[in-house]
């Protein structure tokens, strides 16, 4: 388990870029997280005294493939899939996907039910020259939230 007992408020780089949004991120499609203590600029330029967050989810050289799943109460569930597939010695490509519903545990007394939740997201990324001195990294990130009454 690692506590972070630093100020990371808009450090946070999705793959070694620099993100300032504030928002709730998913985290199905991330392989892993680095976190740097210390000056933040001693690696990106720039950042709070205490440290930065990088979240890494790019292709990588290799084959991999990993299905995972859970249930629990108030009807919840979830699946996700990570594959990674090595074409050539420099190229390859990742599949991430998500699928979660869940209830909440508050019960609506005029309506007697409990609000929901689906969450869907699709995350996919080709690298070209990996592990080469010219990368080229292409991703896309697409999630859907939907309250269900």
């Amino acid at each position: 388990m690692i506590l972070c007992d630093f100020y990371t408020f808009g450090d946070m780089y999705p793959d070694s870029i620099h993100d300032t949004a504030q928002y709730n991120r998913e985290i199905f499609y991330i392989e892993q997280i680095d976190i740097l203590r210390g000056a933040g600029a001693m690696l990106f330029g720039r950042g709070q005294a205490g440290g930065v967050i990088n979240q890494v989810s790019v292709s990588h050289i290799g084959d991999k493939g990993k299905i995972t799943g859970s249930v629990g109460m108030y009807g919840y569930y979830e699946m996700t899939d990570d594959f990674n597939k090595q074409i050539t010695d420099t190229i390859a490509i990742r599949f991430n996907g998500m699928k979660r519903t869940e209830d909440s545990w508050r019960k609506n007394p005029a309506a007697n039910d409990r609000p929901g939740l689906d969450r869907d997201g699709l995350a996919i990324s080709a690298g070209i020259g990996l592990n080469t001195a010219n990368e080229f990294i292409l991703s896309h990130i697409r999630t859907t939230n939907r309250i269900l009454a």
